[in-house]
């Protein structure tokens, strides 16, 4: 079941505590072997807020992995992290990790009367490709990684399926800015900001929600607990998606908010 978490941790805050720092606690916390520690992760590192007065930072984590949710809730209290090389940072787990939010993977695939998503990039967002970034959340490529991501006995759309739902949207506003990101073991350059999909369908002629709709808004509700693109283990990737009702041939009229975002 997906799920999102908060770990508070004391005496540290984001300057020294590197996304990499948390990858690399996670990493040993959960156990990972040499080759689970080079494999598509079940969970995302979705940000670090530092606490205003300066005592610390929290970090929040995503992930759909039971197994995983239930040993993010065994970190325990006085727990201490070391972040980075020197030794000099370290933190320590204030009290038991907090459950935000969760929903199963019924509730994700439910039918939504929607045809409109923003997509909020809170963190560089990027796809990587024989070593080269892309820093563009193009509709196939979100899409597949998110089919990617879901249970085989329950996803809510083949693989196959993926280029037909991609050349359905139409990409109707746009805000983003391209910035290098330092978290990952090697530089990445990612979007950072807001694109807006509408569903039009493959000859412009959509009506409104439909099951093609509800299949890409299932995958984007899953977006928010796993991240999007290359690198959400360190941190990229982190997205919000906000969901609307529109009359597809006026995308920029009104549209009517559905049920707000995960957290």
């Amino acid at each position: 079941m997906p799920s999102i978490w908060a770990i508070d941790i004391a005496g540290v805050q984001s300057a020294h505590a590197h996304p990499s720092g948390v990858h690399n606690f996670l990493s040993e916390w959960f156990a990972e072997s040499h080759a689970e520690h080079h494999e598509q992760k079940s969970y995302s590192l979705r940000g670090r807020i530092d606490d205003p007065e300066g005592k610390g930072m929290r970090v929040i984590l995503g992930t759909t992995s039971d197994a995983l949710a239930d040993s993010i809730e065994r970190i325990g209290p006085g727990k201490r992290i070391t972040f980075g090389n020197s030794g000099r940072h370290i933190g320590t787990v204030i009290d038991s990790p907090t459950l935000l939010t969760r929903a199963s993977w019924n509730d994700l695939a439910r039918p939504r009367a929607v045809n409109q998503w923003r997509i909020w990039m809170s963190t560089p967002l990027a796809f990587r490709r024989n070593g080269v970034d892309q820093p563009w959340p193009a509709p196939f490529q979100v899409l597949a990684g998110m089919q990617r991501r879901w249970p085989r006995d329950s996803v809510p759309v083949d693989a196959g399926e993926i280029d037909l739902l991609a050349r359905g949207v139409a990409v109707t506003d746009v805000e983003i800015r391209t910035t290098l990101c330092e978290w990952p073991p090697a530089n990445a350059w990612g979007a950072e900001g807001m694109v807006e999909w509408t569903w039009l369908g493959l000859r412009g002629d959509a009506t409104g929600p439909s099951s093609e709709t509800f299949a890409i808004d299932s995958l984007l509700r899953l977006a928010e607990f796993c991240g999007v693109g290359g690198y959400p283990q360190h941190g990229m990737g982190s997205v919000r998606v906000d969901a609307f009702r529109v009359k597809p041939r006026n995308p920029r009229g009104e549209a009517v908010a559905v049920a707000h975002h995960a957290g």
